[in-house]
């Protein structure tokens, strides 16, 4: 199995966790208990670990904690940019940066294949539109919070998803523009001057 699947090799998600724990990577006991202990839970876990510690080995003044929290009812309004409201356009409660570098980016990592519908169904079409906008929310979120350089990590061939009319006419409002995952981040950066959104595959992490 490909090295950018993270998950696929439970020892391998082992030896990252030993390596962030050694040095001494600030919430990494929160983040593991907060796993579901589904599969969803592990593999969000072998992301977010295996996108830790890449920004770690990769970028020399790297000061990462995992998970560092955002409350929308922190963000000043005059922090929100126009055109946005808090209920349309921000996640609703407590959101979290799960790979937060103190001296860089924040990394959403989004270690799943559910943003390219696997079988022809509008309820198919409708999920990966839902999680598309959920992410929009968060990366609205995220900048108003004042985080001015946000990266999201997807397994590689997530980056090259390409939607038809037929899903993207099943989609939310806010995200029937989106063709392709990284168009969430023209909308983003769009709405936020200053603030620069990317996507990257887990092995670009840091490069």
């Amino acid at each position: 199995m490909s090295d950018d699947v993270p998950g696929g090799d439970p020892e391998q998600v082992q030896n990252n966790l030993e390596y962030l724990a050694d040095e001494g990577v600030d919430g990494l006991d929160g983040t593991i208990g907060d796993i579901s202990g589904d599969r969803n839970g592990y593999t969000g876990l072998a992301g977010e670990v295996k996108t830790a510690k890449r920004v770690v080995e990769n970028q020399n003044d790297a000061d990462v904690e995992m998970r560092r929290d955002v409350d929308p009812d922190d963000i000043a309004d005059e922090d929100i940019p126009d055109g946005l409201t808090r209920s349309d356009d921000f996640k609703a409660g407590t959101t979290d940066i799960d790979v937060n570098d103190r001296n860089g980016a924040a990394y959403e990592s989004k270690n799943n294949v559910e943003f390219t519908p696997l079988y022809d169904d509008i309820s198919a079409y409708r999920s990966v539109g839902d999680k598309l906008d959920e992410l929009r929310r968060k990366l609205n979120t995220i900048a108003a919070s004042g985080q001015d350089e946000i990266v999201i990590v997807m397994r590689e061939g997530e980056l090259e998803s390409e939607y038809s009319d037929d899903v993207t006419n099943a989609f939310p409002e806010s995200v029937q523009a989106v063709e392709r995952p990284t168009d969430l981040a023209d909308m983003v950066e769009d709405n936020f001057d200053g603030v620069s959104v990317e996507f990257r595959s887990y092995e670009e992490v840091g490069s």
